[in-house]
């Protein structure tokens, strides 16, 4: 098990700490076995381009073909480190529920479309690299900021329970919540 994930880590940050990974011969699976890769990235990153201020369309696409060419090196290396690994990427959850607001009132409604943009942009890394894809945007839909409100497009009346720490961290339910779609997306 080695976990590599660091809060606040973008793109940027896991290629420079995938690019410095040894090659860990001693660790490699038994014949048969296999490894397990998950990679959840892309919200820093979109949370950069949002305070980084407006973008514009082509900024835009700049910006998510530099994401989609750092996310195919980081792959790669990790795939020619182990090669019989099984990779699941997660796409970027939406904690305003589609409302554009946060709990704390910061309007995020501008991001939205590259909110979008950047979870296509993970679907087709996915693609490309035979990756499962852990669909954490649509699983996660009204259970943010408008978790409690009956009248939200995406209420459940069955579970109307918040999965967020203040804003955007996931709290213990959310967490364990991306652990269940890793788990579905694997099997």
């Amino acid at each position: 098990f080695a976990p590599l994930a660091e809060d606040g880590m973008n793109s940027s940050g896991l290629e420079a700490v995938v690019k410095g990974l040894p090659d860990l011969a001693s660790v490699r699976p038994a014949r048969g076995d296999r490894v397990l890769l998950t990679i959840t990235v892309g919200g820093n990153d979109l949370l950069g381009w949002f305070s980084g201020s407006s973008l514009l369309a082509d900024s835009l696409e700049l910006a998510l073909r530099g994401f989609s060419l750092r996310m195919d090196r980081i792959i790669d290396r990790l795939q020619s480190l182990y090669s019989n690994s099984v990779l699941v990427l997660a796409n970027v959850y939406d904690p305003s529920d589609g409302s554009g607001h946060l709990q704390s009132g910061v309007d995020i409604s501008r991001i939205q479309s590259m909110h979008h943009a950047l979870n296509d942009t993970i679907r087709e890394v996915a693609r490309r690299h035979g990756a499962a894809l852990a669909d954490v945007y649509h699983h996660f839909l009204g259970h943010g900021m408008r978790a409690t409100d009956p009248g939200a497009p995406h209420y459940h009346k069955d579970d109307p329970t918040g999965w967020y720490v203040f804003d955007i961290e996931p709290n213990a339910r959310g967490a364990s919540e991306i652990r269940r779609l890793f788990m579905e997306a694997i099997v």
